[in-house]
């Protein structure tokens, strides 16, 4: 079988940047795959063992029957777990993912690490709910310390890097102020080198960050996209079996939690009544910088707010003012996205309330749908056309 080689990392500064590389090679051609932090953070960065290395390129090797060879040890326990049930359970439960060999030597050797807590953050309701649950707990090993911004295929805008320290900065003088906790992002060009459809990856991309930086990271609290009850087996899309990998992506310095899991994305919104930083922070536009209004994201979190009757105390991060002169074209697209259950669930909590339906919006659902049909069959006949 083709192989994957890893060769042992090593860290190198450019200017305020430190790098985390190790060079790969990949049907024989060499590629140089890196992990980068804020040299501040340099310390924390682990050069003895390839975890974080072995994670980012699993999902990969496994889509392309690739065994891993690691020159450079792996923590004894990530080993254990991906050879003994992270593989065999995703090569047996989903068709694109093949059982692989990961051939490297386990290491016992202790990382001494600072034991801090983290969670990656954009402002969204899922990263929202896990900064609102984590901040005065009473198990005080569990506070955040850390919020982290990754670009590693999250974030949805040109020119990532720049993205990258625009939301460090965001982030740090405003709601990591108030919650006096420390920002830091992780760059790392993973995409760049294997391009993974996104969600079919997110969980692992974000562990695999993490683990370049067990020195520091104790905990990392993954925010689930999805209630626990909807787990699936995916292979599209990670986040219905996250809670399968957080577990069993841990080694014995730094675990994994899926925090959110027990409530639906709506339930989470709901608990924001009394929790007056979502009010002001609130952002889940794709758009990374202030709320759109118009996106996916913003249009399903507005009406859900809406259906909930709290939209006005979100007033500082939403035109609410726009939103009412076009309800109907939000409750409309709505309608025309409720497949989706983030979408569905706010129209069955608008029929719960009794909250009355324009038929202006149900026509506006029925025409997005009609419109929607069009375009699919236009794209695929467009495809069809390409192909032959």
């Amino acid at each position: 079988m083709s192989q994957i080689i890893i060769k042992k990392p090593y860290i190198e500064k450019k200017d305020n940047t430190s790098y985390l590389h190790s060079k790969f090679l990949i049907n024989h051609e060499e590629k140089d795959i890196f992990f980068s932090v804020d040299s501040r953070y340099e310390k924390y960065l682990v050069d003895d063992r390839a975890d974080s290395f072995i994670v980012s390129i699993l999902t990969y090797a496994m889509k392309n029957n690739l065994d891993i060879v690691s020159e450079a040890p792996i923590s004894k326990e990530l080993l254990y777990s991906i050879v003994n049930y992270f593989i065999p359970m995703t090569s047996s439960n989903m068709e694109k993912f093949n059982k692989i060999k990961i051939i490297a030597n386990p290491t016992n050797k202790k990382i001494i690490s600072e034991g801090a807590v983290c969670t990656g953050f954009t402002g969204g309701v899922d990263s929202m709910y896990t900064l609102m649950t984590h901040l005065n707990r009473h198990e005080k090993n569990f506070n955040l310390t850390h919020l982290l911004v990754f670009n590693n295929g999250a974030l949805e805008k040109n020119g990532n890097e720049k993205t990258l320290k625009e939301l460090v900065e965001r982030l740090k003088s405003g709601i990591a102020k108030e919650c006096n906790l420390e920002v830091l992002g992780i760059n790392t060009n993973i995409q760049e080198i294997v391009d993974e459809h996104f969600l079919s990856v997110v969980t692992i991309r974000h562990i695999a960050c993490v683990l370049s930086m067990q020195k520091l990271f104790g905990i990392f609290l993954n925010s689930a996209t999805y209630p626990f009850r909807n787990f699936s087996f995916d292979q599209d899309n990670m986040g219905y079996y996250e809670l399968m990998v957080v577990n069993l992506l841990r080694t014995e310095c730094t675990i994994t939690y899926s925090t959110g899991g027990e409530k639906a994305r709506i339930e989470k919104i709901k608990s924001f009544e009394n929790f007056p930083l979502a009010h002001k922070y609130l952002r889940p536009c794709i758009h990374n910088s202030n709320n759109c209004n118009i996106c996916g994201k913003c249009v399903r979190t507005m009406v859900a707010i809406y259906a909930l009757g709290e939209l006005d105390k979100y007033s500082k991060v939403f035109d609410v003012d726009y939103f009412y002169k076009n309800i109907d074209w939000y409750i409309g697209y709505t309608i025309a996205h409720s497949k989706n259950e983030h979408y569905r669930e706010s129209l069955i909590m608008m029929l719960k309330k009794g909250i009355p339906i324009s038929d202006k919006a149900k026509k506006i659902g029925k025409t997005l749908i009609a419109a929607q049909k069009i375009a699919d069959k236009n794209k695929k006949i467009l495809k069809n056309k390409i192909l032959h």
